[in-house]
């Protein structure tokens, strides 16, 4: 049997649970028990990557992933923004919000209204209207709006803090955030475009920076703007 006794009647005696049978050499049937190079290493968990912990060949192991390699992922803010009429500013002391419009809290004695999208209840803040009734008015409570400012369609938003869109002249609205997120040193904004009342015609928007925590759209188009906004910020 030129040494390889068991080759011809089954598998080799002894190993160990988990060992592979492996080739000693060129030669027909020599083989033995050894441990299994270039299997995935045991444990780990939800969500861990295989990493490499050194040069050598199959030396690797289960860790949680810290990003690199690739950069890191820009954040991306993508709504519809539709807009109807002229400037008008109103105010609202009781009953339900408008999904999509932005408000302004003026007065706040009491009243509760982050469970409808505000990130606080301090006078003056800009928010987005995610739901439609406040947990309360309080004794005073106050909200402002303007029907020249569009009504936001949210598709994506990874900002980390809401767009509110402000009424700024004719043909233009303020993008306003609350965590300075356009202080960023590197950014793309996209051209926007609207469709106009006989829904044929296309007119574009210029979207400009003006700060840490507000940008600008503006166009010739002051009435019936509908238009797909789509913001990037790359660090």
């Amino acid at each position: 049997m030129n040494g390889f006794p068991y080759a011809f009647f089954g598998l080799l005696p002894d190993g160990e649970t988990g060992q592979v049978l492996k080739k000693k050499s060129n030669a027909s049937y020599d083989v033995e028990w050894g441990e299994g190079g270039g299997t995935l290493p045991p444990a780990g968990t939800t969500g861990q990557v295989l990493k490499k912990t050194s040069g050598d060949d199959y030396d690797t192991e289960w860790s949680d992933d810290g990003g690199g390699g690739g950069g890191a992922s820009h954040l991306v803010y993508t709504a519809l923004l539709n807009q109807s009429g002229g400037d008008n500013p109103l105010s609202l002391t009781t009953g339900d919000l408008v999904l999509g419009v932005t408000y302004r809290i003026v007065f706040s004695t009491g009243a509760d209204f982050t469970n409808v999208g505000a990130p606080n209840n301090t006078i003056d803040t800009y928010f987005v209207a995610t739901g439609t009734t406040p947990t309360s008015w309080g004794s005073d409570g106050e909200l402002s709006y303007n029907t020249g400012a569009p009504i936001s369609t949210v598709l994506e938003n990874t900002l980390g803090s809401q767009v509110a869109w402000v009424y700024a002249g004719v043909g233009g609205y303020f993008g306003l955030v609350t965590n300075n997120i356009f202080a960023e040193a590197i950014k793309i904004f996209h051209h926007v475009y609207s469709q106009a009342d006989d829904e044929s015609v296309y007119k574009q928007f210029v979207l400009n920076w003006y700060g840490t925590d507000t940008i600008r759209i503006q166009s010739d188009v002051n009435d019936h703007v509908y238009i797909r906004v789509k913001i990037e910020v790359y660090p």
